[in-house]
């Protein structure tokens, strides 16, 4: 075949393909009018999923850090959906998110079915939390659980014998009851913990309750007014979306749309934003069950005896 057929092959070839690109962006772009194309200038806002239990904050900072280096992020909203977590990697977002805000990037959080606890504990670190009327909040305190097998044991003909070095060296194991001095322990524990929630919600919380309460004709509130203020409503209860803004523990009733819509203008975007949002990897079914049989049915970690603080629903 000589050169100038071959030539014709593929100059018709190219205008295929270039074709095949034009219709697909076509009717990418009209059947899903809420996908924009990434665009490395502009001013864009991302999206943090907060979903499920919060039990490690290794992938969350990871996509935190990659939106902080990002100059074109100008905000970030916070998508909640979580009963919250363990006490540890919640407070580590949360921190995270503090730096964040001191890169001048805002951050605004709605909290779609679930925000409770220490996902409320998350949402905190934001300039504004927006819920919808059904949404499940509140729920502020500190939870730790124990299974006891040792009847089940008993029963099935097993034992356990441990060797410490400390007499409250294998406390919250689940093959002994656990004594009133190790209760009063732990409890002392959980309430240091509490007060640090506590002071978490008071910090975040406090311009929007200081203006209810001087709504309501008290003179300029004091920070202890407004920490004696959260302390009534901090026993653990929940809250709809609804009830939590008349209480001034949320700002704005909407819906994830408006919430995009709101921090767009605070930011200085015209028109509709572009959003990234950067997924966590999710867990097989597989890994859900075994787990939460693992660590919540026999209260096993991976090495023994496991004792953890949650701010969260159950």
């Amino acid at each position: 075949m000589s050169s100038k057929k071959w030539w014709f092959l593929a100059a018709g070839a190219a205008v295929i393909v270039l074709f095949v690109i034009i219709v697909a962006a076509t009717l990418t772009l009209f059947f899903l009018p809420d996908v924009k194309p990434y665009s490395p200038f502009g001013r864009k806002i991302a999206v943090l999923d907060i979903r499920g239990g919060i039990t490690s904050s290794e992938g969350l900072i990871k996509i935190i850090h990659g939106y902080r280096d990002d100059p074109t992020v100008a905000a970030v909203v916070l998508y909640v959906d979580s009963p919250g977590g363990s006490v540890a990697p919640v407070q580590e977002v949360y921190t995270e998110l503090l730096r964040l805000k001191d890169k001048n990037k805002k951050i605004y959080a709605y909290m779609s079915t679930l925000g409770a606890s220490g996902a409320y504990y998350v949402a905190c670190s934001s300039e504004k939390i927006y819920a919808s009327p059904g949404t499940a909040t509140g729920s502020v305190g500190v939870i730790m659980t124990f299974t006891n097998v040792e009847g089940l044991f008993g029963k099935i003909g097993l034992s356990s014998k441990t060797v410490k070095s400390g007499r409250y060296k294998d406390i919250g194991s689940p093959f002994r009851p656990m004594t009133p001095e190790e209760e009063a322990l732990l409890g002392e524990t959980v309430d240091d913990l509490y007060q640090q929630f506590l002071d978490t919600v008071v910090e975040a919380r406090r311009p929007a309750i200081a203006a209810k309460l001087k709504a309501e004709n008290e003179e300029t509130p004091s920070r202890y007014r407004v920490r004696r203020y959260v302390l009534k409503y901090a026993d653990g209860r929940i809250f709809s979306g609804r009830q939590a803004q008349e209480l001034g523990f949320v700002d704005e009733l909407g819906n994830f749309q408006k919430c995009l819509r709101d921090v767009a203008k605070e930011v200085g975007i015209k028109g509709r934003p572009t959003i990234v949002r950067k997924r966590l990897k999710e867990k097989s079914i597989y890994e859900i069950l075994f787990g939460r049989v693992k660590t919540e049915l026999l209260g096993l970690g991976d090495s023994g005896p496991r004792v953890e603080f949650k701010y969260s629903l159950y």
